[in-house]
């Protein structure tokens, strides 16, 4: 599995219902993924919910736990929002959550030029090898008989 760089990774307790807004720094254009988990402690979040904001606009979000992959363009700051409502079957009316941003770089193109070049000069001296070991060349041997 390739793993890109981590940006945000938060565990954060819910007491009865609560919003948390979390800023990161995305370095440039490539794809960020969103791994939101209810831990399940001490008992399931009733309700969990997820957005990325860039400071004008909604990016992507999630109603429950789960991945998200989104792209991004350019660099600049970002934030996470998370919501969550504890669940309240024991009584205790807390809960965790665990989010964990991660970022892919966009990947560069393999330049061809010098691909090329690289590839005709292999073909090439494949071609000089093959020509040299076709050349039969004549051992002289002594004569016994002189």
């Amino acid at each position: 599995m390739v793993s890109g760089d981590t940006l945000l990774a938060q565990s954060t307790m819910v007491f009865t219902s609560q919003a948390n807004v979390y800023a990161f720094n995305a370095p440039g254009p490539g794809t960020l993924s969103i791994h939101l988990e209810d831990m399940t402690w001490p008992e399931k979040l009733q309700d969990l919910s997820f957005a990325i904001l860039s400071p004008s606009s909604v990016l992507g979000g999630m109603s429950s736990a789960g991945d998200l992959s989104l792209p991004v363009g350019q660099s600049g700051l970002l934030y996470a929002a998370v919501t969550g409502r504890a669940g309240g079957t024991m009584g205790l009316g807390i809960g965790l959550y665990s989010l964990r941003v991660n970022f892919f770089a966009a990947g560069s193109p393999v330049p061809l030029p010098t691909a090329i070049s690289l590839l005709l000069s292999g073909l090439g001296l494949l071609g000089i090898g093959r020509l040299l070991g076709s050349v039969k060349v004549a051992v002289l041997q002594p004569n016994p008989a002189v």
